[in-house]
């Protein structure tokens, strides 16, 4: 919507052809993603634990990625390296939703122009967005979409 050209939940190879990227292989891989792209920008949508929690053990738990494709794979690393286990277990799943965030907050602790904390369930909208991307704020309304109750 913003004319970037972007890539949602890709397969790690693919992150690396496109101008941005979003989802569990980008989080998964950040900071080789930070090595290979020391100027880049990056975002962290910021959400409460526990809806996050139970936003993520119905999508574990949901069987929406066909066992044995490429995307379970990745998607099975990407939860073994961010949480210590595929299966969803509320402790080490929240145990690593805290670690990431202190991750973030190290790697970026003398880079923050390069980091946005953006509070994409507040409904924070397109202006800090806009403002971090140096990109101009669309006419239409921020979308929502994809959003647990």
């Amino acid at each position: 919507m913003l004319g970037i050209d972007a890539i949602h939940a890709a397969r790690e190879s693919d992150i690396h052809n496109h101008q941005a990227a979003t989802d569990t292989p980008v989080c998964a891989r950040l900071e080789e993603l930070l090595e290979t792209y020391p100027e880049a920008l990056f975002i962290l949508t910021l959400r409460d634990g526990d809806p996050w929690l139970d936003s993520t053990q119905k999508h574990v738990n949901s069987g929406n990625i066909m066992a044995g494709s490429w995307r379970d794979a990745e998607y099975r690393a990407c939860r073994e390296k961010l949480y210590g286990s595929v299966n969803f277990n509320a402790y080490t799943y929240e145990q690593g939703f805290h670690s990431y965030h202190e991750l973030v907050d190290r790697l970026f602790k003398n880079r923050s122009n390069q980091l946005l904390y953006y509070p994409l369930v507040d409904g924070a909208g397109w202006e800090p967005l806009c403002e971090f991307l140096g990109l101009p704020v669309p006419e239409w309304e921020f979308p929502r979409v994809n959003v647990s109750p």
